[in-house]
């Protein structure tokens, strides 16, 4: 794998679109490794994550959302912002995140 390969594709599900941004192997080393933000309008998210797990790649999926990796999985957070994010989610819950069969690792998630 290149330092310039695609590693890591982050899609967010909102009512424009869906914002895809691909990250290079360098955010493994530290914060940054975008290499490219877009928000795509009549987007088929499904078949895109298709595709990269036929391809190999592992995803993880939540509400309005969902992360693909090429190779293993590897946590995108340190523990403090875990827990920053934990305690934004208590202030502010998300409907969607809340309710049976929602769980999330905030290390990988969201």
């Amino acid at each position: 794998m290149s330092k310039n390969e695609i590693t890591r594709i982050d899609f967010a599900i909102h009512p424009q679109g869906v914002v895809v941004n691909k990250y290079d192997r360098s955010w493994e080393y530290s914060p940054g490794g975008l290499v490219s933000h877009e928000t795509k309008t009549d987007f088929d998210v499904e078949a895109a994550i298709s595709w990269l797990q036929k391809h190999g790649w592992k995803v993880r999926r939540w509400p309005g959302g969902a992360r693909a990796w090429l190779g293993e999985i590897k946590p995108i957070r340190t523990r403090g912002r875990i827990q920053k994010i934990r305690d934004e989610l208590r202030e502010r819950p998300r409907p969607e995140l809340q309710g049976a069969g929602v769980a999330l690792d905030l290390a990988y998630d969201l």
